[in-house]
């Protein structure tokens, strides 16, 4: 799934003529009324598996793989055959000579609750359980280990009332504790439950905390890094809208891309060890207020604290350098910053339309300053800079013309902020800016 956009789910009334028509494998099948059955076999040998629907339950039997089923990228899926039924079906039942779940195969079942899966499945394909939003918990078989660990989080993408996911100790490449899923030696957390609420602390031994691990989980309040862990991966946090509170470890290296994007922060401090911040690492926190950055740390990722529209405070180390493109756009209550002497680059858009900024205090090391960097900052009066500064690299291009290079023209960092006075402009001016204020 994508990281900070849900997908358009649409609502499909399919038949098996629309999945034929496309190319796949399912096909209805004979059955006595009220016990409908459908071939679901892969391509070529389509009634090697069948589905039967009786009394709320779905049994897949047979043997070898089930089909995959697709989703077009367009909010409409190709469903399985039986998805006319999705919302009388309560239980799904993977016989023991069942190979694999296909892609898709069910897909915005609502009412599911109980899912059992056959020792024999391998692996489980892209989104089979996704949008089941009934499913309490799953036990993951001894002999699934040909699944990625990254496709695991989109098998269960949007369960949001799932509580456990526990795996068959004879597992060879996970396992669980308390429903949580990790790789075999419980160094890497791979996957927490979405419907898992509350509290909930780290194992010690756990270094790397997986892409996606806590995606969309909701109701988690606050959680416990132990200090062996050193990575946060991609989307780790995304969209826990209840997490309020996190500390992380001084052994944290790297906080990947969107790592904590929409969720409940209010306050964050990025501890000296952190050599990297993704994109949108903290982006799209609307309670967060204070950012500590703590001192060792060198850069900021670009849209690394984007749109953060309660940010008040915040506190950079003299050990910072550079501050990336849209790094603090869109900051609506920040009202003041103060930029370290070590600051020596500001990124295209840093403070973007940051309309409550009235201050700006930079640094003596501070040598560019990238297009519209705070353009649009309506209330931006004081911006000072330090009397050892005499001049900074603006942006600019040169337009071209019929006869070869035309007039320099600049971006304009200042553009909108038209409250400055004129002496501060002009102190502006005086260090090489030509833009609009």
């Amino acid at each position: 799934m994508g990281l900070f956009t849900r997908r358009v789910r649409g609502l499909l009334s399919t038949g098996a003529a629309a999945v034929a028509a496309l190319g796949f494998a399912c096909s209805t099948g004979s059955g006595t009324v009220g016990a409908p059955s459908w071939d679901c076999g892969p391509e070529g040998n389509p009634s090697s598996v069948k589905a039967t629907l009786k009394g709320g339950t779905l049994t897949i039997g047979g043997r070898g793989n089930m089909a995959n089923y697709a989703y077009n990228g367009n909010g409409k899926v190709v469903t399985s055959p039986w998805y006319g039924n999705s919302l009388s079906i309560t239980k799904v039942v993977i016989e023991n000579g069942v190979t694999s779940i296909g892609q898709w195969a069910f897909y915005d079942h609502q009412n599911l609750t109980s899912v059992t899966i056959g020792n024999a499945v391998t692996t489980i394909g892209k989104d089979a359980f996704d949008n089941c939003a009934k499913l309490t918990s799953v036990t993951i078989p001894a002999n699934l280990t040909e699944i990625e660990v990254d496709a695991l989080e989109d098998v269960f993408d949007h369960c949001a009332a799932l509580k456990a996911i526990n795996v068959d100790p004879n597992n060879a490449k996970f396992s669980s504790v308390d429903g949580v899923v990790f790789n075999k030696d419980q160094t890497t957390l791979i996957l927490y439950p979405e419907g898992k609420a509350g509290a909930y602390a780290i194992p010690s031994g756990v270094t790397s905390v997986h892409n996606l691990a806590f995606q969309y989980c909701a109701g988690l309040t606050s959680v416990t890094i132990p200090n062996g862990v050193t990575t946060i991966g991609r989307g780790a946090f995304n969209g826990c809208t209840g997490l309020t509170a996190v500390t992380i470890p001084n052994g944290v290296t790297t906080i990947g891309r969107g790592a904590f994007n929409g969720s409940g922060l209010t306050s964050v401090t990025i501890p000296s060890g952190v050599t990297s911040v993704g994109s949108y690492a903290f982006a799209n926190c609307a309670a967060l207020k204070s950012i500590t950055v703590a001192d060792g740390v060198t850069s900021l990722s670009d849209t690394a604290f984007a749109v953060c529209t309660g940010l008040t405070t915040v506190a950079l180390p003299n050990s910072l350098t550079s501050i990336g493109n849209l790094t603090f756009a869109a900051c609506s209550s920040l009202t003041s910053i103060t930029l370290p002497n070590g600051v020596t680059s500001i990124g295209s858009e840093a403070f973007l339309s940051c309309v409550s900024l009235t201050s700006v205090t930079f640094g003596e090391g501070i040598k560019s300053i990238g297009k519209r960097a705070f353009n649009s900052c309506s209330k931006l009066t004081d911006v000072t800079f330090p009397e050892s500064i005499t001049a900074v690299t603006w942006p600019g291009w040169r337009e071209q013309s019929y006869w070869g290079q035309g007039d320099w023209t600049p971006h304009d960092v200042f553009a909108g902020n038209s409250g400055m006075s004129a002496e501060t402009q002009a102190a502006i001016k005086k260090l090489g800016y030509r833009g609009k204020f």
